[in-house]
């Protein structure tokens, strides 16, 4: 998952959010990358989570177009937002993600989107991002792969409480598009 400070600019604008999920061919990846053996929507939690996960064909409208593939409408909305010719930015992630953001970055670069790879080892990854929260722009989250009971907790809590965990660090993509329209309850 690729997070983003919405506290920063150019992140503060929904329309360059909604760009570069437009600006990735998931189902290329899927299937070039992971040999058919992926999911093009798994977040806020895996496929495998019956009861909790919500497939990407009954999300809303938008949230489809978001991850439908769409580099003209992503340089359309990085235009109207004030990037018409992209701008640069820095993503740190662990090391194990090098492959695959390398792939998200390549078609970052395609419509102008100038992106740092920053890998870091684990230890310093957690202590930048997730104790003084003075990553850069954006981060690729860990939680899929070394603390599913994190991205397990955060799905099935409240909205308040998911708030309340990143406060205002940074922000989860989710809260744009999938939770905003739900209801949730305090166990």
């Amino acid at each position: 998952n690729i997070m983003w400070r919405m506290d920063v600019t150019p992140f503060d604008d929904i329309r360059v959010r909604r760009a570069l999920k437009m600006a990735v061919n998931r189902d290329a990846i899927v299937k070039g990358y992971y040999h058919g053996w992926g999911d093009k929507f798994a977040w806020p939690v895996s496929p495998d989570w019956d009861g909790i996960y919500v497939p990407l064909e009954q999300q809303s409208e938008q949230v489809q177009q978001d991850y439908t593939y769409n580099p003209e409408m992503a340089k359309q909305l990085l235009a109207e937002a004030g990037y018409p010719n992209g701008f640069k930015t820095e993503i740190v992630c662990p090391s194990v993600f090098i492959n695959q953001l390398s792939l998200w970055i390549s078609y970052w670069d395609a419509i102008g989107v100038k992106c740092k790879l920053r890998p870091a080892e684990i230890a310093s990854f957690y202590n930048e991002v997730y104790v003084t929260g003075l990553y850069p722009q954006m981060y690729a989250s860990t939680h899929a792969i070394i603390e599913p009971e994190s991205g397990l907790a955060t799905a099935t809590g409240s909205l308040a409480q998911m708030i309340q965990h990143f406060e205002d660090r940074w922000a989860l993509e989710a809260v744009d598009l999938l939770y905003l329209d739900r209801e949730f309850e305090e166990d």
